[in-house]
């Protein structure tokens, strides 16, 4: 026979079959489509992660320069630091960029009013647009940023600015403050680590930085650690900011910089991208381990066919290629229905993790893992139909013995254990993933956040302004009581404290100052002393107690700002319980609370705490006040709940998709189960009719036949729970305060899927058992 000709038979062969066998190969089919997605998706997401800001020119020499002192890693420079870096002459410096970030404002275009919060500042006639390179819409890159109160805007602000007329040259009003239009960029790729709609150059707000993202280009043949030694000679005025330490951090590896604080966008987790990537090849594990046992189970009811082609002279070298072409054929089809899932789910998981992911007809990386995977799997999938049966006695093969020896059903527990094993392991993770997510849910942060309402950015309210919101708020019957300042969830810095012995310092101590009210507010509890009327009252947190070495602090004294200008000694009148300021990630850090009567000026917030029965209805009183009292300062409304979310937002996301995927990979599993289940109990029909014949009861058929499956799934719970214990066990150590691993937990996971596989193998044998004996005999 030709070779067009055998695959000619081949397809007619393949099409006859699937006729006769549409459900448990549109099951492979299918099954293995979703698992495919899976994979896709994984592969997309691991090259979003991987390839942050790569696409930029010269991105594998473009380094920015970080700072660090005892508090730690901070992702900007100071600014005395970074401005003697700008006029020191290092020779490995190609070019130097910077920015900063600014908080949100209102800008007027015509008689429109708008409020904007991603701002970034620069230097006016920087270098940064020809250091990196965002596609642009209009003018050109790098003439664009050469004048002061110049400013470039994104695709989608000179859209809702300026509708479909061309934004270059437009002029924009911040506050007195006059911008031109002098570029409009593509809308940032979710792949960078700049966050900003609006890039502005103003000298001023510049010098009046405190820290500043400052990125430099090498050359190729710089020693970076012999430069970072460079950076600490940089000369400033501030003896007390001495150095500990720069770092020039790769601009590509700026995402998974997870040590540095305050960044333009929320640095990557690559734990979690580990754990997509984890939860995707299982769902391909679980689908192509399906789409095996399925396969193997389909083959072995052609033993006969194979008996007579043998008989008539065929070759098992023919024999083995017609099964992987079949192969071929059902994985083909497969791929090409993935990839029709990919693009279908991609708008919703691009909306469900915040990205956007590569179109997967273009993108090299699936392309290239989909050219690996389907050869790998159309020669795995064809071990046993091409090289093991067509090998197997004629005489063996008439008898069915290829599927029923010993060998035959150890492939297929083994297959089954496997997939059983899997299952385990995507239950136990997704139950300790939840109990985590549950703890942090539930535990007792030290502070009530609920009801709790923050009027964000409120730097340009004053002392008298502040007064008139307060008093006109607590008029209102829902309003307990109004303070301002910083709470739990924002971002803050940390200053130097010494002790009165003179020995103890300390880095990255939060200092908050606030009114009276702050702690009914918040929910704070005092531990001991008291807030003393008509004068400025200080309080530490029991951590702060405790590093300094104070067993009863009140009366004792410590230095904020040692060494510097701004050195100043305080008494402490109390302490306050520990809370937690920043994310479970972090332990509680030490905290200073200053309470005064008056305050010339709102440190980030008004705080309202509310009546919960109402909010809706205090909300829109709060609008209506700001909107007399403030009309044109950039005042936002939100709960403190939300910022405390918005700590956990990674893992947030990371849940919703885990439990995705999870869930689909379960589903996978039951349906899988159901088809090899339902097809080795077909097989087995005729053992059951004889068994009925010879007078056994239902009962003991369905106890016998559902032994097998009870014993994989114990033997697969043993073997993979203490490798699911340890690998959620390391996931859970990136918490500071998490919850304990619950053997029961495990032991729920085991009831629940001995029960399904009992159910499942219970149902199929009962189906068999009630046949007639007499027609499946016959058959």
């Amino acid at each position: 026979m030709t070779c067009g000709g055998h695959l000619k038979f081949t397809m007619r062969s393949f099409i006859r079959l699937f006729a006769r066998r549409k459900a448990y190969y549109l099951t492979n089919i299918v099954g293995l489509a979703v698992g495919l997605a899976a994979a896709g998706f994984s592969i997309l997401y691991f090259q979003h992660e991987l390839t942050y800001d790569s696409f930029h020119r010269d991105a594998n020499k473009i380094y920015r320069i970080s700072y660090k002192n005892d508090a730690g890693w901070f992702a900007s420079m100071s600014r005395p630091y970074s401005d003697a870096l700008m006029q020191d002459t290092i020779p490995e410096i190609e070019d130097i960029a910077r920015v900063r970030r600014w908080y949100s404002k209102f800008f007027f275009v015509g008689e429109k009013k708008f409020y904007e919060s991603n701002i970034l500042l620069t230097d006016p006639g920087t270098h940064f647009l020809s250091m990196f390179q965002f596609p642009f819409k209009e003018g050109v890159a790098e003439q664009a940023l050469q004048r002061s109160n110049s400013v470039i805007i994104s695709a989608s602000l000179a859209k809702k600015y300026f509708g479909d007329k061309l934004a270059l040259g437009e002029a924009v009003m911040l506050d007195t403050m006059a911008l031109t239009v002098t570029g409009v960029f593509e809308d940032l790729p979710t792949n960078t680590s700049f966050r900003f709609d609006m890039l502005i150059t103003n000298q001023k707000a510049m010098e009046m930085a405190s820290a500043i993202f400052t990125f430099v280009k090498l050359r190729e043949d710089t020693n970076i650690p012999q430069l970072e030694q460079k950076f600490l000679t940089a000369k400033v005025n501030d003896a007390h900011m001495a150095a500990l330490g720069f770092r020039a951090i790769p601009v590509k590896d700026l995402h998974f910089e997870g040590n540095l604080t305050y960044e333009m966008k929320p640095a990557g987790n690559i734990s979690y991208l580990w754990i997509l990537g984890a939860v995707g090849t299982i769902m391909l594990l679980i689908s192509f381990t399906n789409f095996i046992n399925l396969s193997v189970a389909l083959y072995s009811r052609r033993s006969r066919e194979i008996a007579v082609r043998k008989s008539v002279g065929a070759s098992s070298m023919l024999l083995s290629r017609q099964f992987y072409l079949e192969s071929l054929a059902v994985i083909s089809v497969s791929v090409i229905l993935s990839l029709c899932l990919v693009l279908l789910l991609m708008p919703s998981i691009n909306q469900l993790m915040e990205i956007r992911l590569s179109n997967p007809l273009t993108s090299a990386p699936l392309l290239l893992g989909f050219g690996f995977l389907v050869p790998a799997m159309v020669l795995i999938a064809g071990v046993y139909p091409g090289i093991i049966l067509p090998r197997i006695h004629i005489t063996d093969l008439f008898k069915h013995t290829g599927i029923t020896t010993h060998s035959g059903l150890t492939l297929r527990m083994f297959l089954l254990g496997f997939q059983l094993m899997v299952l385990f392991f995507v239950c136990c993770s997704l139950w300790v993933i939840h109990g985590q997510f549950e703890y942090i849910k539930n535990k007792d942060l030290g502070f009530n956040q609920h009801g709790v309402i923050q009027i964000k950015r409120a730097w340009d309210v004053d002392s008298a302004l502040y007064q008139r919101f307060k008093t006109r708020l607590t008029q209102y019957a829902s309003i307990e009581a109004v303070s301002e300042g910083y709470a739990p969830g924002d971002e803050d810095y940390g200053y130097t404290v010494r002790g009165e012995n003179g020995t103890t310092i300390l880095d990255g101590v939060l200092s908050h100052r606030s009114d009276y009210d702050y702690l009914e507010v918040i929910g704070i509890k005092l531990t001991s002393g008291k807030i003393a009327e008509g004068q400025k009252s200080v309080f530490i947190n029991e951590t702060l107690m405790k590093m300094l070495g104070y067993t009863d602090p009140i009366g004792r004294t410590f230095v904020l700002n040692p060494g510097n200008k701004r050195e100043k000694t305080y008494t402490i009148d109390g302490v306050v319980k520990d809370y937690h300021f920043n994310s479970l990630h972090h332990p509680i850090v030490p905290q200073i609370l200053f309470l005064n009567s008056v305050r010339p000026y709102v440190e980030e917030s008004i705080l309202v705490r509310a009546n919960t029965s109402n909010l809706e209805e205090t909300v829109d009183y709060i609008q209506s006040t700001i909107n007399e009292l403030a009309p044109n300062i950039p005042l936002d409304i939100r709960f403190m709940g939300q910022a405390i979310e918005r700590l956990y937002n990674q893992e947030t996301k990371l849940s919703k998709m885990v439990t995705v995927l999870v869930v689909t990979s379960i589903v996978l599993s039951i349906v899988g189960l159901v088809a090899l289940c339902s097809y080795m109990i077909e097989f087995r029909q005729k053992e059951i009719a004889i068994r009925r014949v010879l007078g056994a009861a239902t009962s003991g058929i369905i106890s016998l036949f559902t032994k097998a499956f009870v014993k994989a799934t114990f033997i697969a719970f043993v073997i993979i729970s203490p490798v699911c214990y340890l690998a959620m066990s390391r996931w859970t150590e990136s918490f500071a305060y998490r919850t304990d691993i619950k053997f029961e937990w495990f032991g729920y996971v085991l009831l629940i899927v001995m029960i399904i596989v009992v159910a499942l193998a219970a149902i199929q044998t009962t189906k068999a058992a009630n046949m007639n004996p007499t027609k499946v005999l016959k058959e």
